[in-house]
Order: C-alpha cells, then structure tokens, then sequence
C-alpha cells in the first residue's frame, strides 16, 4: 500500500535535531512493506528529501510551500494532486482548516489523526473537538 503522511501544522522542522513522529511511522509502515512518505510544510523552497530506511527502501519527503494563517497551513490544491498517487493519506490536527479541504476532495482515502501529546498549542483542544 502507498501511504502518504501529511504533517498540516504550519512550522518549519529540523528533522536532523527533532525526533519526528511523522518520520519514525513512516519507517515502522515501511519495514511492515508498505511504501511511505510525508509531507512538511516550508516557507522556503519547495524540495524533496530522501531518507534511507533499508538498503532497497527509502522515505521521500515533500516539502511544500504553505501558507501559515493563525498556526493553521493552507496549501492550495499541492497535496491534493500530490494524494492522486497514494492509497492512503494520513493527515494530522483534526483542527486544521486545510483538513476541510482535504475531506472534499479525497474522503475515500483520508485519515485524520492527532497524537496524544502535550502541546502548548493545544490548550482547551478536546474542548473544540
């Protein structure tokens, strides 16, 4: 299965000093034979980055210029297009607007989830959900 994890929450990530949850499930999915890979925001320069899982398997990661407004990522429709090549897309904060979108557009083969940790952003958060 193509699984496509998409981290919405509109902050830059330094993936070589922060241990991303996001990074460490696409590798366990991998191992399980899946095909993975995960999008992040950026302000900057849309790239793609690769990181070796196996000697044969590898995450791709998309990063993808966004919008930030009030802490919530806006994309227009490049995850939309990017989602036409994977099974599965696996999307995260329930409370993303961008998530709306995401719903319209590729109900069929999208899974919202929001870990269980602590963030100060989160306040009051199962409150609004």
């Amino acid at each position: 299965m193509k699984i496509l994890i998409v981290r919405l929450f509109p902050y830059e990530i330094d993936i070589k000093n922060y241990n991303v949850q996001e990074i460490g499930l696409a590798k366990a999915l991998i191992r399980k034979g899946h095909q993975c890979d995960i999008v992040f925001y950026t302000k900057g320069e849309e790239r793609q980055e690769k990181i070796q899982v196996t000697k044969e398997k590898y995450i791709t990661i998309f990063w993808i210029k966004g919008i930030n407004f009030f802490k919530n990522g806006l994309y227009g429709n490049k995850i939309i297009k990017l989602s036409q090549n994977y099974d599965i897309v696996q999307s995260s904060e329930y409370d993303q607007i961008y998530n709306l979108k995401l719903n319209k557009k590729i109900k069929d083969k999208l899974i919202i989830y929001h870990g269980p940790y602590y963030s100060k952003f989160n306040k009051g958060y199962n409150l609004k959900c």
